[in-house]
This record gives C-alpha cells, structure tokens and sequence, in this order.
C-alpha cells in the first residue's frame, strides 16, 4: 500500500479509526476490474506465503479490519489466494479535463491507473462516481483522449490549482 502517500489517512488507519488493508497494487487493478465485471474475484499466488495470506493475517493493518479480503483456496491440487469482489458504492477518480457531459481526458495525469474500471464498478453497484478535475473544457478535442466516458460520471469537482498537484511533492 501507498499509506506515505496520504499522511492523514494512514494516521487513521494505524489510531484503528477506520478499517486498513494492505493488498499488492496489480491485485487491486485486477480486482476493479472483476468487481466492474460482477465476477466473483481475483486468483492469484501474488501474496502467498507473505503477510497479506490468511495464514499471515491477512493483509490486516489493523483490529478494525475484521471481516477477510482473501481467502486461501484449492483449486486442482494448487494453493491459491482469492481476493473476493465487493460492491463499490462510491468511486472517487481524477482527470485533467471535464466536458459538459462528463467525459473525463487524462492528458495533465502522472498515470491513468484504473480510473475507467473503478467508474465501471461503481455503476455496475448502482454507486455514484465524483472526479475532481483540473479544468472544465467546452470539448474534449480529440475523442480518443476520452478515458472515462461522462455517462459512467455522476458528479464533477472543478479543482483549485493548489488541490491538484500530481504528487504530494510536486505540481504538473
């Protein structure tokens, strides 16, 4: 997990105010993707045998996370991890620019990550999806650059400059 990078959000996870996991990165792009699919999880052997297998706490930062996010299983002889999907009831994602329409383009992002299947997933869970946004454009100029498309967006933040940096060390 990146918990250095949200300072405050990681004093609450480690105080136990809200519930903490640590998961590897590649699992949770994989698993936007299932949950936005309505597939049941991920399988994998990423995290066997380390901290985030079952047998090892299960990625557990904290007493608050009490309910598993993976489970041990077999499947043909094997042993594999599974990271069950859950509902997304709200995706919060970014972008540089918004239409009128909501169409989101990245070109200004220091990556695109999952924003289109975090989106997907939200609305496929009959959840909201908010982006926060740089600047608000009349068209997105070039309709490929469209990374999620505006009708999966429910709401969209216009953005001060000093609320979007690309890092917490850095602005574009």
């Amino acid at each position: 997990g990146h918990w250095l990078l949200a300072p405050k959000l990681g004093r609450l996870a480690m105080s136990s105010q809200i519930e903490a996991f640590n998961i590897p990165q590649g699992v949770v792009c994989a698993l936007m993707r299932e949950i936005a699919a309505r597939r049941p999880g991920v399988f994998t052997k990423v995290g066997l045998n380390t901290f985030i297998d079952p047998l090892n706490g299960g990625g557990r930062l904290n007493d608050r996370a009490a309910d598993p996010v993976v489970e041990r299983v077999q499947l043909d002889g094997e042993t594999w991890l599974w990271y069950r999907s859950f509902p997304i009831t709200v995706g919060l994602i970014r972008a540089s620019a918004a239409d009128p329409h909501g169409n989101l383009s990245m070109e200004r992002e220091a990556l695109v990550g999952e924003v289109l299947p975090i989106a997907q997933a939200a609305k496929n869970h009959g959840g909201l999806v908010i982006a926060q946004v740089e600047r608000l454009v009349d068209k997105i100029a070039d309709p490929k650059a469209v990374r999620v498309p505006g009708l999966l967006v429910d709401y969209v933040v216009h953005a001060r400059a000093d609320d979007h940096w690309q890092t917490f060390g850095a602005r574009f």
